[in-house]
């Protein structure tokens, strides 16, 4: 009711407990939230969420021992680590499943519907304005169509390693419904704006 231009739902329960000075504040605390929405990412397709988190705060930081994210239509995260209030010094570990199926609000007007589940962990350091990655990502019996173009990708898997600021695409295979496989690889960018060095091979 305070602030009906964002869209809030949901509830959120918990316990934080303040104690040291007020020069050197530590916090302890414990969160729930059922039913998470906001206008912000009512169009991402991931509402209603059920959020929990546990953790503290001590010397400027804060300490993430439990954070968990998930929604009925199968998003599941879980993050653990430090994060500084600068931004600066990030030390998380985030892994879970997305399903594809949340991209296809975004690409209805020119592409069908895409189905199956990308799986990731990494680890996250560096800053928010410059952060290096590390980890993994796979996708396994994924498919993709594309009508305007005829084309429908069936049996899609793929692995990218994460490497500070690009992933590199290690496999990359599907199977085309007019016949044959396409595979590839290469390297892309996770910064800003976009750049790419992708090779994709029809056979």
């Amino acid at each position: 009711a305070g602030a009906p231009g964002l869209g809030l739902a949901g509830s959120l329960d918990g316990t934080i407990r303040v104690t040291g000075s007020a020069a050197a504040p530590r916090a302890a605390f414990s969160m729930t939230g059922r039913g998470i929405g906001a206008r912000a990412i009512a169009d991402l397709g991931v509402t209603p969420l059920t959020l929990a988190a546990d953790g503290g705060f001590d010397g400027g930081r804060v300490q993430l021992t439990r954070l968990t994210a998930n929604s009925p239509a199968g998003l599941a995260v879980n993050a653990k680590g430090s994060v500084p209030l600068s931004l600066d010094g990030l030390d998380v570990d985030v892994s879970g499943s997305v399903p594809l199926a949340l991209a296809n609000r975004f690409v209805a007007a020119q592409a069908g519907p895409a189905s199956g589940t990308a799986k990731f962990a990494a680890h996250i350091a560096g800053s928010a304005a410059s952060p290096r990655f590390s980890g993994e990502a796979s996708v396994d019996g994924a498919s993709f169509a594309a009508p305007l173009a005829n084309l429908k990708l069936t049996g899609i898997g793929l692995h990218a390693t994460l490497a500070g600021a690009s992933a590199s695409l290690d496999r990359f295979s599907a199977n085309v419904s007019t016949g044959g496989t396409i595979s590839g690889s290469g390297k892309v960018s996770l910064g800003l704006g976009y750049a790419g060095n992708l090779a994709l091979r029809l056979n």
